[in-house]
């Protein structure tokens, strides 16, 4: 009896430890994504712009879509909830150049569903957000 005892303390302890989610898992970004470019200059945002852009294996291209400004080529790395891109400097002739549009730095990022979220602020205040959806 005393170990049919035991053996129910210790069953709950055992589920309940293995349902942990793993701190160090890392965050796969892979995918296209589409969706909208906002600058906030001064608490006012400013027309949105259609951006597409491609993340895998730590490298991010845009397309070059007639219609999407680009969004650069070079690498990226996450670390914790941020992720830093570096800019290669090349963009393909058919889309729009924007240069503030050009992921490089420093990026804030939010994962939800099939949604990515990136944002950052720059020296001046301006905010730069894409929101933008796995294709």
């Amino acid at each position: 009896m005393r170990a049919k005892s035991l053996f129910l303390f210790i069953l709950p302890l055992i589920i309940i430890s293995g349902c942990k989610k793993d701190k160090n898992q890392k965050t796969v970004l892979d995918g296209t994504y589409s969706g909208k470019f906002i600058e906030t200059i001064q608490n006012s945002p400013g027309s949105p712009n259609n951006v597409m852009l491609s993340l895998k294996a730590g490298n991010h291209t845009s397309p070059g879509s007639i219609g999407f400004i680009t969004t650069g080529n070079g690498s990226f790395k996450i670390n914790g909830q941020t992720i830093t891109f570096v800019d290669m400097g090349a963009y393909p002739d058919n889309t729009d150049y924007n240069s503030t549009a050009v992921l490089s730095g420093l990026y804030n990022y939010t994962v939800k569903g099939d949604s990515l979220f990136l944002s950052k602020t720059n020296e001046s205040n301006v905010v730069f957000t894409y929101k933008v959806k796995k294709q």
